[in-house]
């Protein structure tokens, strides 16, 4: 019903063919996956911490898995209630101190910056190795190669809340 409102509305403004494209194929899969995804943001807000913390822990368990490898349950719960879901936009240059995050849907891209800049990954749920970014913000500031990180599609993603006990759960 939606996607023949939206060609309606096409018609009724005479939208030339390739403008027309572009508006269905973001109201027929961007829109969607946004809504889906705010939708379980906020489902998740308005549950109690306990609940949060639960299914925290079931969505990120095979992640942290294979981000550490094989954990005891205990500290996978400590590591999971650490983390915060999240719902970003496509074409959104994510912040240089945002910290650690775990990409559930979607994909992000991380770019070197500077005289050449280039593309260093490509970052995807369910990647041993890149389905995270933000691990080198436990280093120090000048250690670290300069990034830009934007979302390509939208994405879910579970970013950490609390660097500290970050670093002291890790720890």
């Amino acid at each position: 019903q939606f996607v023949t409102r939206v060609h309606a509305f096409l018609d009724r403004q005479h939208a030339p063919i390739k403008l027309r494209r572009h508006i269905l194929s973001y109201c027929s899969e961007v829109y969607p996956r946004r809504m889906f995804f705010k939708e379980n943001e906020s489902l998740l807000s308005i549950l109690p911490s306990d609940l949060q913390n639960d299914i925290a822990h079931h969505m990120l368990r095979p992640s942290l898995q294979r981000i550490w490898g094989n954990m005891p349950e205990s500290l996978s719960r400590r590591l999971a209630a650490l983390f915060e879901i999240e719902c970003i936009e496509p074409g959104v240059v994510l912040r240089p101190d945002m910290g650690f995050f775990i990409v559930t849907e979607g994909a992000i891209v991380v770019s070197f910056i500077g005289l050449r800049p280039k593309v260093a990954a490509v970052l995807t749920p369910g990647n041993e190795y890149l389905s995270y970014y933000g691990i080198d913000a436990l280093t120090p500031q000048t250690q670290r190669t300069p990034c830009k990180v934007s979302t390509l599609t939208v994405c879910e993603i579970w970013k950490v809340t609390s660097y500290e006990k970050f670093r002291d759960t890790l720890s």
